[in-house]
């Protein structure tokens, strides 16, 4: 028996280490790149100041440390509200078990959907851009805009982006298998510069520069159609590639919707 119950504490301290590293994994995702990093900076400053007033013995600073720590579940969900909420609903949609035949059929509407909004997009050179969130979550950027949660529609799409429209001037944020929010505003980026250069600068514009911002600040992948010429061009993991083909957009989506599509 003595041998089970070693090969069974074996098993729960592996299961054990392996929900404390999903967490871990999970919450550097959360704070990478973003806005939080900088509060997990200060609370990393905090503690060293709170270790250095207990060796110290500086009474004030201990006491002050020590109150701040008996409230700090409280103070944590305080400062992390909009992260928390967007990593238990990232948690929450993750797949267990899922057919590949089954998924191919589910996300295969949705890429056709996609790839014929942006082809009659990009023939009226109508301006858009649509952003898909994968790891790191869109969360502050979505609150921003008006929420839509509506499953993926060529028709919704350019209805969205239609001059006529009062959501066109900002972002569609697609997170999995559902448009969440329209108008989202989004941090504009610094263009590399291979696109400073007149020939090419003078095609790019706020559009393009917010595309390359999201996709520097955070894991997203962004498309834009440019308003004054229907090229499209895609922007994600720090590369930006402008006026390319659907097929390529396409392969994108595939990928996507196979990681990330629920």
């Amino acid at each position: 028996m003595s041998g089970w119950n070693t090969v069974f504490s074996v098993i729960v301290s592996v299961i054990e280490i392996g929900v404390l590293w999903f967490i871990i994994y999970k919450t550097a995702l959360l704070i990478k790149r973003t806005k939080s990093v900088v509060l997990v900076n200060g609370i990393l400053a905090f503690i060293v100041i709170g270790v250095i007033a207990k060796v110290a013995n500086f009474e004030v600073l201990s006491w002050i440390f020590d109150s701040v720590v008996n409230y700090s579940l409280i103070i944590l969900v305080i400062l992390f509200r909009d992260e928390i909420r967007d990593l238990l609903i990232h948690v929450g949609s993750i797949r267990i078990v899922a057919s590949k035949k089954e998924e191919k059929k589910v996300y295969a509407h949705d890429i056709k959907e996609l790839l014929e909004a942006l082809d009659y997009l990009s023939s009226t050179k109508t301006g858009a851009i649509i952003v898909f969130e994968r790891n790191i979550p869109l969360g502050n950027y979505i609150d921003t805009g008006v929420p839509i949660n509506s499953l993926i529609s060529k028709d919704k799409v350019i209805s969205i982006f239609s001059k006529s429209s009062s959501l066109h001037d900002g972002a569609l944020i697609i997170r999995g298998r559902k448009m969440v929010a329209a108008a989202c505003i989004l941090p504009i980026g610094v263009l590399p510069p291979e696109f400073t250069e007149k020939k090419i600068g003078k095609k790019l514009g706020t559009r393009h520069r917010a595309a390359y911002g999201i996709s520097r600040e955070t894991d997203a992948i962004a498309i834009v159609v440019s308003e004054e010429t229907g090229k499209i061009s895609l922007c994600l993991d720090f590369y930006f590639d402008y006026d390319v083909d659907l097929e390529v957009i396409e392969d994108v989506l595939e990928k996507y919707f196979e990681e990330f599509g629920r």
